[in-house]
């Protein structure tokens, strides 16, 4: 048996986040699955009994494979050793974002054995056969081991090509995920589960790390529709979350989609990821959105990330301000609701192109029908991509362990603290008030509070069309508000599981 771990990033017992499922232990516990191979999927985030639950299988594991994203490599340590003091001698494998970017940090410590390196579906079903002595180590694809001290690599595995069908049955608090908050698309919590419709993405973005590994595959509409079905019947769904970074990627894939769901007459509500630069007369256009409302799409999401044409360039974001604005444009006519987010605090950002970020998102608050803002939120280096190489030559120093990363303060939404990053000296107060003050929009959405909204609304405006940035204080109230609710929800959800 296959013991699979995912580690927390929030404080213990918090119910302050919405817990999406775990697809990376889905997509490796299929393929074990499949492989006639026993697995157990531990979810830190959302089992209460994790611990008894690890206790229980961890003695009969041939290994413990652990996930992590850098913000949960910490957790990741805890469990290692804890499984130490209780004198658990079961091989550690790591898998994930964290130990694929830094796999050199990752295997040179006391608490990993093996490193799976990038899409671990294979490579798992081979690690468990090298464990069970039918096949050797070095003949794994895809793995860093340890051999008398030394730091060893196989060879680099390549990309799956098909995307797998996930068995959700291998999770066992699978109740646990499908009541999801999608405020402001609905104002009460509804039942919801993910697809894995795609890995990869087509496009350069210089921050991004998907691209650096992943290209883009995707399944195929009639795929995508059948498992939307039967994922509606089997947990009685109110909505279809597609996981895709790059869903509208292929208009004859969507196409395909909305005619077989409009043709089925099946009534599925859905959510997928898309890009500004799609809204045009070719593809995107107001007849087009009319048809992909009928379909049952509620919300699309638009990474943004600035709101600098001139940063944009330089990122290779491939999308302009003015796409934007035409997005919010034709969505306001559709009904469909959008997401924007942002990233702020990269290599060379000016506070200038910082500024023009503030001028967009204002121009979003005031402009967009049904939307909401997700960020802006710091900017994270990763490995293997062209701004990671870019915040090095700014002087930037990444931890070379994985007990380094353990150590740092992330703070509650597992960002990596901004002090690492001397690119951001001297920005960092503006920084800050941009992160903040972005959140007086949510003072529009109450009539006790709309009062404030205006004043804000008006504060925040003066200083765009002035360029006035001086006193900058008026983020602090906003800033402790967010503070307050969110340490008063983690308290409650502490109480509630008592």
């Amino acid at each position: 048996m296959i013991l699979l771990i995912r580690p927390s990033y929030v404080p213990p017992n918090s119910k302050n986040y919405e817990c999406s499922l775990p697809i990376g232990l889905l997509s490796l516990g299929t393929s074990l699955v499949d492989n006639n191979v026993n697995v157990k999927i531990i979810d830190m985030m959302t089992m209460k009994d994790a611990w008894e639950r690890i206790f229980s299988y961890v003695n009969e594991a041939v290994f413990v494979g652990i996930t992590a994203m850098t913000s949960q490599v910490g957790n990741g340590i805890d469990i290692v050793k804890r499984l130490k003091i209780n004198e658990k001698k079961v091989p550690i494998v790591w898998g994930g974002f964290h130990p694929s970017l830094f796999p050199n940090g990752t295997l040179n410590s006391e608490y990993c054995d093996i490193v799976c390196e990038g899409e671990g579906d294979i490579t798992i079903v081979e690690l468990y056969k090298s464990f069970m002595g039918t096949m050797p180590i070095e003949d794994v694809t895809g793995v860093w081991y340890k051999d008398r001290g030394n730091l060893l690599r196989t060879k680099k595995r390549d990309l799956l090509t098909k995307i797998p069908r996930l068995r959700y049955e291998l999770l066992e608090n699978i109740d646990e995920y499908i009541p999801q908050n999608l405020y402001p698309i609905e104002k009460n919590k509804v039942r919801c589960l993910q697809i894995h419709a795609g890995r990869g993405c087509f496009y350069r973005c210089t921050f991004c790390a998907e691209n650096v590994e992943f290209k883009h595959r995707k399944k195929e509409a009639s795929v995508i529709f059948e498992e939307m079905v039967n994922l509606v019947d089997r947990f009685k769904l109110d909505y279809i979350d597609i996981q895709d970074s790059d869903f509208f990627c292929s208009k004859k894939r969507i196409d395909e989609l909305i005619k077989i769901i409009v043709e089925s007459k099946s009534k599925i509500n859905w959510i997928a990821n898309c890009r500004a630069n799609y809204f045009n007369q070719n593809y995107l256009n107001d007849n087009y959105l009319e048809k992909l409302a009928l379909s049952g799409c509620k919300k699309v999401g638009l990474g943004v990330e600035s709101g600098s044409d001139e940063f944009l360039s330089y990122i290779k974001k491939s999308i302009t301000v003015n796409h934007v604005k035409k997005a919010i444009a034709s969505l306001n006519k559709s009904g469909v609701m959008v997401a924007f987010s942002f990233i702020i605090g990269m290599p060379h950002e000016t506070i200038s192109d910082m500024k023009k970020t503030l001028k967009l998102i204002w121009h979003i608050i005031n402009n967009s029908k049904r939307y909401y803002i997700i960020g802006p939120a710091l900017y994270r280096p990763y490995p293997g991509s062209e701004m990671h190489d870019q915040a090095i030559a700014s002087g930037y120093r990444p931890p070379t362990s994985i007990e380094e990363w353990s150590n740092l303060h992330f703070d509650y939404h597992g960002f990596v603290p901004g002090s690492l990053f001397p690119h951001m000296r001297g920005k960092e107060r503006f920084t800050k008030y941009v992160r903040h003050i972005v959140d007086y929009r949510h003072l529009k959405n109450r009539k006790s509070t709309l009062l404030f909204f205006y004043i804000y609304n008006f504060l925040v405006l003066s200083r765009i069309k002035y360029d006035c940035f001086i006193f900058l204080y008026e983020h602090y109230p906003l800033y402790y508000a967010r503070l307050t609710i969110n340490r008063c929800r983690a308290i409650f959800g502490i109480l509630k599981n008592v």
